[in-house]
């Protein structure tokens, strides 16, 4: 067996304090690449963390709200919710005040209203139940369980309201709110 040891002539060798120098310098570089990569990784992690509990607790918070939105209360909103008539054509700028005050009631912020005259009737009703109707669009901003009670209300409110495009999008400025766009569909008679 060939011992590594006799082939190194101890003469030669540095002194001591260029070991220790050298070593001193590559304990510094150690130490700056730590600090430079593992510390900054910790405080981005620590910055991750704060973010995912954030909205843990915002989906948390969700939850509850979208579980105790079951069914709207009749008191809460002063009104039957099993009486929807259809609305009379002067009434339109009451149902227009209904639906601010639901979309208030609800933290929904409405971003745009656009009443659009009569809607062109289906053409596979018969002709005894043909009604006019008008089309209402909507751009509110809001948290999507507030958004559902929003159209529970809208479907359970005073008046016959029908659904008849929603598209709801991520808010380009804050994760936890929606953009939705609304179509609704209102009967009325002359």
């Amino acid at each position: 067996m060939n011992n590594p040891l006799r082939n190194i002539d101890w003469d030669e060798t540095p002194d001591l304090k260029k070991v220790f120098l050298a070593g001193i310098i590559l304990a510094i570089i150690i130490y700056a690449d730590c600090a430079f990569l593992l510390f900054r990784q910790t405080d981005e992690l620590k910055r991750v963390c704060s973010k995912v509990n954030k909205l843990s607790g915002d989906i948390s918070a969700g939850s509850k709200e979208m579980r105790s939105s079951a069914a709207v209360d009749p008191a809460a909103t002063g009104r039957e919710t099993s009486r929807a008539r259809l609305l009379r054509f002067g009434d339109l700028p009451r149902l227009l005040k209904d639906i601010s005050d639901v979309s208030l009631r609800n933290n929904l912020k409405i971003m745009q209203v656009v009443p659009q005259g009569e809607a062109a009737p289906p053409k596979d009703v018969s002709s005894a139940a043909k009604l006019p109707a008008v089309n209402i669009s909507l751009e509110l901003s809001g948290r999507f369980y507030d958004t559902v009670k929003f159209i529970n209300e809208l479907e359970n409110g005073r008046y016959f309201v029908q659904i008849q495009d929603l598209k709801i999008r991520r808010s380009k400025n804050d994760y936890t709110l929606q953009d939705i766009d609304l179509l609704l569909k209102v009967y009325v008679y002359k």
